[in-house]
């Protein structure tokens, strides 16, 4: 799906129920998959069938709707999952992270999930297709979340379940440069700096969720910082920072650059972050967002 397209299956009004058999999904930020009245979509279960489903896309599960969703589903990366019917059983981990959104409202169904798990910035709300003073009650096992997430009792009722806590924050580091050799694994919550025109060598490099490595970059623009590691895991909104960084201190913007064109003096710290929008939106979205957001926050460069 490009651009602002909704798609699904046909709704009806009498039984029986339309099933759906769907292997894959794309969507970008802007579409919809629609699960109408009296359709049952199986999507990743019945064909192209996998144990773990990241959605690629915005769902919407309308009253009289039903969805059935592989054994482990994730939520994240600002896409939502809007249910005003029903989440089949199948499922028995449902994790929501990265700016995902899991959204409900009567009259959804009560959500029968073994594990639910709200991970750091993942997030729970109201409907907007069915919104209602009524609550959805939660029959889970395990409810684990952030210990800074607070479940809305207005609009949930977790009627069963055992809770417990991921990504904690950890205390601030003990020194703010980071270790130039051996295993540096940051917390969320822990950050650390790499000092410029430093060589850093790491057998594993691990950063968690909310944590953060902040490269301070050169102020002549000649200095070499260079990190290397035998095992990296960055983990979802864990970061690498450069921005800012690397522009020569006797200009406002560096040596013969401008605002219009050519490269950009973070090329680097851009790249990363793109590669990871590439993988959800089609080249003409992509291209609009630069345009409109990195004029605001990178400087541009002729060569």
């Amino acid at each position: 799906m490009y651009g602002r397209g909704h798609t699904g299956f046909q709704g009806r009004n009498t039984l029986p129920a339309l099933s759906a058999n769907v292997g894959k999904i794309k969507g970008n930020n802007n579409s919809v998959v629609k699960v109408e009245k009296n359709v049952d979509l199986y999507w990743g279960t019945r064909v192209g069938i996998v144990n773990t489903l990241s959605i690629g896309t915005n769902v919407h599960v309308a009253h009289g709707g039903k969805i059935d969703l592989p054994k482990t589903v994730i939520i994240d990366k600002g896409w939502w999952l809007d249910i005003c019917g029903t989440i089949s059983t199948s499922t028995d981990l449902l994790t929501v992270r990265e700016k995902g959104e899991l959204r409900m409202s009567y009259p959804a169904s009560d959500l029968n999930v073994h594990t639910v798990v709200v991970d750091y910035e993942g997030k729970m709300a109201a409907s907007t297709y069915c919104p209602s003073t009524q609550k959805v009650y939660m029959s889970v096992t395990y409810f684990n979340t952030t210990a800074d997430f607070t479940l809305d009792t207005n609009l949930f009722s977790l009627s069963s379940g055992q809770k417990g806590t991921v990504s904690k924050v950890e205390t601030a580091l003990n020194y703010t440069a980071c270790p130039l050799n051996g295993t540096l694994d940051l917390k969320r919550g822990q950050f650390c700096e790499v000092i410029t025109g430093a060589s850093y060598s790491f057998t594993t490099l691990t950063i968690e969720p909310g944590a953060e490595i902040r490269v301070k970059g050169s102020a002549t623009g000649v200095n070499l910082t260079t990190i290397t590691a035998a095992n990296v895991d960055i983990k979802f909104g864990g970061l690498i920072t450069g921005v800012g960084k690397g522009f020569m201190s006797n200009r406002p913007w560096g040596p013969n650059c401008n605002r219009k064109r050519g490269y950009s003096c973070w090329f680097w710290y851009w790249k990363y972050q793109i590669s990871l929008w590439q993988y959800h939106h089609p080249k003409h979205i992509r291209q609009q967002w630069l345009w409109r957001h990195g004029n605001k926050r990178l400087w541009w460069c002729s060569n």
